[in-house]
């Protein structure tokens, strides 16, 4: 058994400070309208928006402005009132993404609601049309459209589960999330599970969020929430991971390439669950989300109400600015996020936090000398996905993709946590997230390759199929020859005798006619 795994629980993981007294006293508070509001057109599945808009429109918050061509991705909505404008700037994604934005008016008008969905419309199939329509997807940070998450269902739902932890250091936007708004989010989590036929609900959060959980058992204890139930977690990164979560919860290990869904269990995040009871009940579209500001280069370390395509920028103005010669900006977890140069880069609704911190406090160096492997096993303790990173590592660096592929570098959730334990002060998780793409592109080679044999394959058979017709065919009429055949033979000899005959009849009464006539 791994360090600090206990029976039903995820084996690795690290304890970490989790710094987030910093900003989980403030209560939420609105941080304002910006000037501009901007939205990638690339989004997190890897699909490019296009946009149904164009430069000057009017548009109002909630209104669709660009679509995903093969409708996976929920549409891209206005969050406020403004004029359409398009341009290049830096996103998440990278330096020169294409953006469509709004300069907004100040107004904040609204387009009208979708209808509430109720009777005979409260379906799981109308369900998750509007989950699509006002677009629903998961705010945890990966983004991926919820009504697709669960169209992917093949069995009874036996289990929602509602993920309030918040592993990373720091983040506390759920946790605020659920001590204020603790009725509404076991209210949305309890229509969603009785549209689906979902039994229970368990609402995870880590032992240590005391303030959180006393807010939802004084829900509970009002006797009106009858499916739902707390589920403490152990305080250990990364506890909130889905995979993780899932193993501790129902003592259930999932293989790769497996989903929550494929064992009878749905896995939410708290802000996603809100979004989801606003579109079913308000028919809102989901324009806004709770993100953590904090570090100890915040002046106030806040939890904001933020608009979608709000420029941090704008986020960091809200709580005071930055405290000088602090200038590390992360998007995200100190774990899982990642660094950010510029200040215009929009929140997304996959943005959890933005940090503003000293490189000391980073829980693994970003500047530091990378030493040689020492074999400890050290990363392999810790990896909560029971992978094999220093062997990982070797075959990454050397480029062999057939054995990256059979030590399931694919399943590496890039938690960092080798990162940390690594006294050699390798950046492991970098060196993985390179060797996926690598990877990603091997096996769409190598599918391509196996295709393209099958074609092959499949066209010889086919003409080695035609030959032996053929064959069969040519010995069919040779059979017939020789079997009887002489019959059908003579009278088609008899035929050609008496047409023959005719023609030279025909030629002989022509000539006769051509001397008869005078001259």
């Amino acid at each position: 058994m791994k360090p600090w795994q206990t029976p039903g629980d995820f084996c690795g993981g690290i304890p970490l400070a989790d710094r987030k007294s910093l900003s989980c006293e403030a209560p939420i508070r609105f941080a304002g309208t910006p000037h501009h509001l901007l939205y990638p057109l690339d989004l997190p599945s890897g699909h490019r928006a296009v946009p149904i808009v164009r430069a000057g429109d009017s548009v109002k918050s909630g209104m669709p402005m660009a679509i995903c061509p093969d409708g996976f991705d929920p549409p891209i909505c206005a969050t406020s009132s403004g004029i359409v404008i398009f341009q290049e700037g830096p996103s998440h994604l990278g330096p020169d993404t294409p953006l469509i934005g709004i300069e907004t008016d100040g107004l904040d008008l609204k387009s009208p609601p979708l209808p509430r969905l109720e009777g005979e419309a409260l379906c799981p199939e109308q369900v998750l049309e509007r989950l699509h329509a006002c677009g629903i997807l998961g705010m945890g940070g990966a983004g991926f459209p919820t009504n697709e998450k669960i169209k992917r269902l093949w069995g009874p739902l036996q289990l929602l589960i509602i993920n309030g932890a918040e592993c990373e250091p720091f983040l506390t936007c759920d946790e605020r999330a659920l001590r204020e708004k603790a009725n509404e989010v076991l209210r949305s989590a309890e229509l969603l599970a009785r549209i689906f036929n979902i039994p229970r609900i368990l609402v995870a959060l880590e032992s240590s969020r005391t303030s959180a959980m006393a807010s939802l058992r004084t829900a509970l204890n009002t006797g009106e929430f009858s499916l739902c139930g707390l589920f403490a977690l152990p305080d250990r990164y990364p506890a909130g991971g889905e995979r993780q979560l899932i193993q501790t919860v129902s003592g259930l290990r999932m293989n790769g390439g497996t989903h929550p869904v494929d064992h009878g269990m749905l896995c939410l995040n708290v802000q996603t669950v809100l979004a989801v009871g606003a579109a079913i009940e308000k028919g809102e579209s989901l324009t806004r989300r709770i993100i953590t500001i904090s570090g100890s280069g915040i002046q106030q370390p806040s939890n904001l109400d933020v608009l979608i395509g709000t420029p941090i920028e704008f986020l960091l103005e809200a709580c005071g600015g930055i405290r000088p010669g602090l200038q590390h900006l992360i998007l995200g977890g100190p774990m899982m996020g990642f660094s950010v140069s510029s200040t215009q880069i929009p929140v997304t609704k996959t943005t959890t936090a933005l940090l503003v911190l000293d490189p000391s406090e980073l829980p693994a160096p970003s500047n530091a000398v990378e030493q040689p492997c020492i074999r400890c096993g050290a990363c392999m303790d810790t990896c909560p996905q029971g992978l094999l990173p220093q062997s990982l590592h070797d075959q990454v660096r050397a480029k062999r993709m057939a054995e990256v592929e059979s030590l399931h570098l694919l399943d590496c959730i890039e938690c960092g946590c080798c990162d940390v334990v690594c006294p050699s002060l390798i950046p492991l998780t970098d060196r993985f997230r390179a060797g996926k793409k690598l990877l990603r592109r091997y096996l769409a080679d190598e599918r391509l390759a196996r295709k393209a044999q099958s074609r092959h394959q499949a066209r010889l058979a086919r003409l080695q199929r035609d030959q032996l017709e053929r064959e069969q065919e040519a010995e069919a009429r040779k059979n017939a020859l020789g079997q009887g055949a002489q019959p059908q033979i003579q009278e088609a000899l008899e035929r050609a005798r008496l047409k023959r005959a005719q023609r030279l009849n025909a030629a002989k009464d022509s000539g006769k006619t051509d001397d008869s006539e005078p001259n």
